[in-house]
């Protein structure tokens, strides 16, 4: 298992990605966060907040956007059965938002 706390910029998205290895599962500490889910003809959001748990299935595509323009988002993510970030394999789905 690997862990990590990852801060979300101010208006900041990454890129939808899925991870070939492992589960992902998300515990959110601070902010509001956008989160998308599933391939282009399904996707699907939701708005998780401060307490709440997300738990993504190995495969499923994914990506989170931090809802204030003022505050940074923050979040605990974890990699199930994956020893390392690498180890997660993950497959970015669309470029880089800058």
């Amino acid at each position: 298992m690997t862990m990590q706390v990852s801060v979300i910029p101010p208006a900041a998205r990454n890129q939808r990605h899925y991870h070939v290895a492992c589960d992902a599962g998300m515990y959110i500490l601070k902010g509001r966060v956008r989160l998308i889910f599933g391939p282009e003809h399904a996707q699907q959001e939701a708005v998780v907040e401060p307490g709440d748990f997300v738990f993504v299935p190995q495969g499923e595509m994914h990506g989170l956007q931090n809802l204030s323009d003022t505050e940074p988002a923050e979040l605990v993510a974890c990699y199930g059965g994956a020893g390392s970030k690498e180890e997660a394999q993950t497959i970015l789905v669309e470029p880089r938002w800058d």
